[in-house]
């Protein structure tokens, strides 16, 4: 069967990024419960303490400043959640731009090689030079220059073997050059 091929660079990205994205979801939501629930009890005694004046004044209607209070709850805490929100995507994307500036750095050295390797004549056998490639490569860049050891061997090879035919058809050919000659040279003799 084919395989499918991947992409180094997507692979990094999604095992970089959705672990992020995730960490930072949680503490968006963290943030925006750290941030309302000291607010939201001051509200809860606000109303408390609202309600209790309200008895002990004589149980006048309190109901105003109870709507009051609640609306300006809510107000407050949409800002908070829209704060929180805002923060946490400004963060997000800070991050995934992080992320994808340092996976596209990471993977130069690889586009380095495929530059050089693209450059090269199709006759170019000489091995890649190994300084300055990272560890990771080492191996590939060792595994590659044995196997252009490998094919220089083999056209070293076929072009000797080539050479030694050539020979040994030279001497041949030569010899029934000289008898062609002697034969045309004495047939004309003849004539």
């Amino acid at each position: 069967g084919t395989g499918r091929v991947t992409s180094i660079r997507l692979r990094l990205l999604r095992w970089l990024i959705g672990p992020i994205l995730l960490i930072n979801l949680a503490g968006a939501a963290l943030t925006y419960m750290l941030a309302w629930t000291p607010a939201q009890l001051a509200f809860d005694q606000v109303l408390s303490d609202a309600a209790r004046t309200a008895v002990s004044a004589g149980g006048q209607p309190v109901e105003a400043a109870v709507a009051n209070t609640l609306r300006k709850r809510e107000q407050i805490r949409a800002a908070t959640l829209r704060a929180v929100v805002l923060v946490e995507g400004l963060f997000t994307l800070a991050l995934v731009g992080l992320i994808w500036f340092s996976v596209t750095n990471g993977l130069q050295p690889l586009a380095r090689m495929r530059a050089d390797l693209d450059g090269r004549d199709g006759d170019e056998l000489a091995p890649i030079a190994d300084d300055g490639v990272p560890y990771e490569l080492a191996p590939v860049v060792s595994s590659f220059n044995d196997l252009l050891g490998r094919v220089q061997a083999g056209a070293s090879a076929q072009h000797d073997f080539l050479a030694n035919v050539a020979h040994q058809l030279r001497t041949p050919l030569a010899g029934m050059k000289l008898q062609l000659e002697w034969l045309g040279a004495r047939h004309a003799g003849d004539a």
